[in-house]
């Protein structure tokens, strides 16, 4: 049979891990649309926040937040990625056995 061909998954945890590095530089390439929006949306408050001289610190938690949860996501789509990569090289073990199995290579 071969080896399983795994390269789309290498590239989705290779994505995945370079997306985690820039949410944890808290750098906006890492993050999705709607992420974006928030982290500008609590940046903005937070700048009103302190022009009328009111504490910010909602608006900080809330970005704090967003940050938090894009780095959870992302973890969660690599750790997918890992387990459907574990997955086919699996089945194609599994494969292999049942052809050599079926042609009396093995018993």
């Amino acid at each position: 049979m071969g080896k399983p061909n795994t390269k789309a998954f290498d590239k989705l945890i290779a994505d995945g891990n370079r997306r985690l590095a820039a949410v944890q530089r808290r750098e906006m390439s890492g993050l999705t649309g709607s992420e974006r929006g928030a982290i500008l949306r609590a940046g903005t408050a937070v700048v009103a926040k302190v022009a009328r001289h009111k504490s910010p610190a909602a608006a900080e938690q809330k970005a704090a937040e967003t940050w938090a949860s894009a780095a959870e996501r992302i973890q969660a789509e690599i750790n997918a990625a890992n387990a459907a990569r574990a997955q086919a090289i699996a089945q194609a073990a599994a494969d292999t056995v049942a052809k050599k199995t079926k042609k009396g290579g093995w018993l």
